[in-house]
């Protein structure tokens, strides 16, 4: 399920009107391919219905992988999802956590 809360962006932002935070379901996890393919669907139909989408990729230091090989399956899964990452990767913004 896709989680989300509004909230009223400070006066001084320069943002005028609220913005909408969601919390959507990852991939590879432990779910199967089928939750996967339903998460996909319901995040692509919720993005359809926006203006404005800036992406925020979570990446938990367990999910990297010893050579780094879970960064080139999450990359290889966003191209898949996004299409034509070179229009849009600017768009994206990433944080890294639980790295020691």
């Amino acid at each position: 399920a896709i989680h989300s809360v509004e909230i009223a962006p400070p006066p001084e932002s320069g943002f005028d009107g609220n913005i909408v935070l969601c919390d959507t379901p990852g991939f590879d996890d432990t779910g199967g391919a089928e939750r996967d393919i339903a998460n996909g669907l319901a995040i692509v139909r919720a993005v359809r219905r926006c203006r404005s989408v800036k992406p925020l990729v979570v990446i938990h230091s367990e999910r990297i992988g010893g050579r780094w090989e879970g960064v080139a399956q999450l990359a290889h899964t966003i191209v898949k999802f996004i299409g034509d990452v070179e229009r849009t990767k600017e768009t994206f913004s990433y944080i890294f956590t639980k790295f020691e």
